[in-house]
């Protein structure tokens, strides 16, 4: 940037966010549909990520399918199909470590044994999600705070 005068000061620091927001764009609009799909994937798992992770970074390939297929194939419902699925580990009340897989779809998050079929107290609407919680330290848990009494999960998603 050029040098100015004090009186541009703020019409600078507008500029360069223009210029910014520009070429975002232009980056973000060379992308296939796909690749546009999986850059916003990223920056949504760093913008929530990151604050709470010291050293957070984005690598690797965010798709949306990471259980196995048996695990996904309970799930596949044509009218609300899977957007996501991942094995994770359920943290009993009693401190129990279980395994199991997370589905989410466009209306519910299922915390669902791989061996039985959907049971409807492992699922909790996403409307009734309060927040999401990702521990500061090094693990890798995560906790689904939920408006409906004792539906609240603790997860080890790594």
């Amino acid at each position: 940037w050029p040098k100015h005068g004090r009186m541009l000061d703020k019409a600078e620091e507008m500029l360069k966010r223009v210029y910014t927001n520009w070429w975002a764009h232009m980056k973000v609009k060379a992308l296939s549909a796909k690749q546009q799909q999986l850059f916003r994937v990223q920056l949504l798992a760093h913008r929530f990520l990151a604050p709470a992770k010291k050293g957070f970074k984005i690598q690797g390939d965010y798709s949306q399918h990471y259980a196995d297929a048996d695990a996904r194939a309970s799930f596949e419902d044509p009218t609300d199909p899977v957007a996501f699925d991942a094995p994770v580990v359920k943290i009993s009340r009693k401190g129990k470590a279980m395994d199991r897989t997370l589905v989410i779809t466009s209306k519910f998050v299922y915390r669902a044994d791989p061996r039985f079929k959907v049971n409807p107290a492992r699922t909790l609407p996403l409307e009734n999600i309060q927040k999401l919680v990702v521990s500061s330290n090094k693990d890798n848990c995560l906790l689904i705070k939920s408006d409906l009494e004792g539906r609240d999960m603790v997860l080890s998603v790594g």
